[in-house]
């Protein structure tokens, strides 16, 4: 089950990576509107929410999707105020600048989970979760520092996405009488939720032209598909250990960057020396050892 929770972890780095790309297309596109694109990609992922539902759902006895709601409602609350921020954050650096930051979230569920005595750390997994919050760091630092604006975007990103993890947590426990299913039952849950929040949200923003619809679709589908797996990956592992494992992303996010670069989209990504290159590739090994070390049977 480990190796599995591992791999589908990891499905759900490679996804996230793609939709960063995405989204940063998007802004870059579209007169960076991160308005635009939380509302957008949010009623997007409720629709196929919706559509997915009644699939995933079939057999559910109600009581147990009554539990899950609440925990559905807040991390789909914590989850849409950090999207906001990261697209934000987006509007001013590249995807492959803020990805590997975002490995700082297992610093933050490690203490929160800790403090709130909800998973027992021992020393083995502290040095973990201080490997990869430190290779999240150097990452950054490598090639040049991004704007202190936009790491004041990243952190408050950060801080969305741990309290949303939490109650994903949450929500995972309420719907363990679904078995298999609950999981997907629980994504479903979740992007309803921001789904009517983006709904809400075009309002404000005004509806737009299927052109943007269609621009913004690239992302939602990947990040809806990524949290399929990464709700599964919390499943088979405890959340830390996933979160752990989802910190790769800044390494996916760095050489699909070199790849976007060198197809020409430099407007996307700008183009890095090889030696920045490999300087944070050896810092996202990091992330890697921090993955076997905190599995190391104890």
């Amino acid at each position: 089950m480990v190796i599995l929770g591992i791999t589908l972890g990891l499905g759900a780095s490679f996804c996230q990576s793609l939709s960063y790309l995405y989204s940063r297309r998007f802004l870059k596109e579209y007169g960076d509107d991160w308005r635009m694109l939380l509302a957008l990609s949010q009623v997007l992922m409720g629709i196929m929410a919706v559509v997915a539902l009644p699939f995933t759902a079939a057999g559910c006895d109600f009581p147990v999707i009554s539990a899950a709601l609440r925990p559905s409602i807040w991390a789909a609350v914590f989850y849409f105020m950090a999207q906001g921020a990261l697209f934000s954050a987006l509007k001013r650096t590249e995807a492959s600048r803020v990805s590997p930051l975002l490995g700082l979230k297992v610093v933050v569920i490690a203490l929160i989970a800790s403090l709130l005595g909800r998973q027992h750390l021992v020393w083995q997994h502290w040095v973990a979760v201080m490997l990869s919050g430190s290779a999240a760091f150097f990452l950054n630092e490598i090639g040049g520092r991004i704007p202190g604006k936009a790491i004041m975007l990243i952190c408050l990103t950060v801080s969305g996405y741990s309290l949303s993890d939490m109650n994903i947590k949450e929500l995972l426990v309420a719907l363990e009488p679904a078995g298999l299913k609950g999981p997907f039952v629980g994504v479903c849950l979740a992007y309803i939720v921001s789904g009517f929040f983006g709904g809400l949200m075009l309002f404000q923003t005004g509806i737009p032209c299927k052109r943007v619809w269609m621009l913004a679709l690239p992302h939602a589908v990947t990040w809806f598909v990524s949290m399929f797996f990464f709700y599964w990956s919390i499943a088979f592992i405890n959340l830390v250990f996933a979160v752990i494992v989802q910190a790769t992303r800044g390494l996916m996010s760095i050489w699909l960057g070199v790849i976007v670069a060198r197809l020409g989209h430099e407007h996307i990504e700008q183009p890095l020396g090889g030696g920045v290159v490999w300087k944070r590739s050896a810092a996202a090994f990091l992330m890697a050892l921090a993955i076997v070390l905190y599995s190391w049977p104890k």
